[in-house]
């Protein structure tokens, strides 16, 4: 069956969009993936002409790969940049607005790219990146040799063991939750079955509780970066405004280069869809813990990580 036809497709379409032109734009991108652009972080300094920086205030070591170039291979393989969708650097972008963070958590971090960006910009003491899925953090912890993240550890730890062992010892918690991927169809993926409501519903279950264990990780005057590669908003404004009302103590913080994307269900969240030039599409958003809990030490002589690599 061609799944644009089926009634639950109908029905998101006619719950996200307000006319038709936007309808049929988001149809032509899922029903005919384009090749899109990669972007470039480069971590150390740029060395070609081919790639070109974004937007002020993307920084100018996020560049756009125009096309592949001699040595291209070779710089990838040294760890001199890192390779990401536009996607993808839209749902970190929040963190562009922000001026450092001493330490990291990356929870549900492989590949690793959005914790790269991270580490990058914010140049923290320790960035640590979990994944939960033990098969995926062998390209996680690749990555992170490759591109040698210093001062780093990878853990394999499920979000609720983190919660109930380290409450309100990060400032900073990155939060690019499992859903059901709806955005990768736009790459030509077959992931037909992510519109299904069983699909949909399953992961916003998982996403509520991912981030109310992701935000007792969090200290008071702390962040959530919360981010997702799907469209639906069952698992991203409707996860949000869950939280937001049983947790009143946080905020969603505007981000002001994201304001032309901001969600039309609800402030301060943002959002690109495959025909908005950005990738194929995500959503993100930036909340703050705005209660008095101290930040706790973590007990470092208590974690086994998977992988680290401690500098210099």
């Amino acid at each position: 069956m061609d799944f644009f036809k089926t009634n639950y497709f109908q029905k998101f379409l006619n719950s996200h969009f307000e006319d038709s032109e936007s309808k049929e734009k988001f149809v032509e991108a899922l029903a005919k993936p384009e090749p899109q652009k990669m972007a470039l972080a480069w971590l150390q300094q740029p060395t070609n002409s081919i790639s070109s920086p974004l937007p002020t205030p993307f920084p100018p070591w996020i560049q756009v790969l125009q096309e592949r170039f001699e040595g291209f291979d070779q710089l990838h393989e040294n760890g001199h940049f890192y390779i990401l969708d536009l996607s993808s650097v839209f749902a970190a972008s929040p963190l562009f607005s922000m001026s450092h963070a001493p330490l990291i958590l990356d929870l549900c971090a492989s590949p690793g790219g959005k914790g790269i960006l991270a580490w990058k910009h914010l140049q923290p003491s320790m960035i640590i990146a979990n994944e939960m899925v033990e098969k995926r953090t062998r390209s996680l912890i690749a990555n992170y040799k490759r591109c040698k993240i210093k001062t780093s550890q990878v853990w394999h730890l499920r979000p609720q063991v983190i919660a109930q062992r380290f409450t309100t010892s990060f400032p900073l918690v990155l939060v690019d939750t499992p859903c059901s991927g709806q955005s990768l169809i736009a790459k030509g993926e077959k992931v037909l079955g992510a519109f299904q409501p069983t699909t949909i519903n399953g992961n916003a279950m998982r996403q509520r509780r991912v981030l109310s264990e992701a935000s007792q990780m969090v200290s008071g005057g702390g962040h959530v970066l919360y981010m997702t590669c799907t469209y639906s908003k069952d698992e991203n404004e409707d996860i949000l405004k869950w939280f937001l009302k049983k947790n009143p103590q946080w905020k969603l913080q505007k981000v002001d280069h994201l304001e032309k994307y901001e969600s039309r269900w609800l402030e301060n969240s943002y959002r690109v869809w495959p025909f908005d030039g950005f990738g194929v599409g995500s959503f993100c958003a930036l909340l703050k813990n705005n209660s008095e809990d101290e930040l706790q030490d973590l007990p470092w002589s208590e974690i086994q990580p998977i992988w680290r690599n401690d500098g210099p």
